[in-house]
């Protein structure tokens, strides 16, 4: 179901400002747990534009029902890259 509702919810960040790529990962060691990593231009991009948005809205009404408890949210910026 999770799945399902982050395809559904792509294009609500294709068109959000500032979205660079969005991944969905699945983690092989804890079954049922994910990785969704979402790249912003900016900080401002995802946390004041993005979030404030009803397009974010909607990408929570594709996802909500699937947390048992609120999703932890990480910011982090590329220090190193192989490729």
């Amino acid at each position: 179901a999770f799945e399902q509702g982050v395809a559904k919810a792509v294009p609500y960040f294709n068109k959000a400002r500032g979205c660079r790529r969005l991944e969905l990962r699945e983690v092989f060691e804890i079954p049922g747990l994910y990785h969704l990593m979402v790249e912003w231009e900016t900080l401002d991009d995802h946390m004041l534009v993005f979030r404030n948005s009803e397009d974010f809205q909607k990408w929570r009404e594709c996802v909500a029902h699937c947390f048992s408890t609120p999703p932890v949210v990480i910011h982090s910026a590329q220090v190193i890259s192989g490729f």
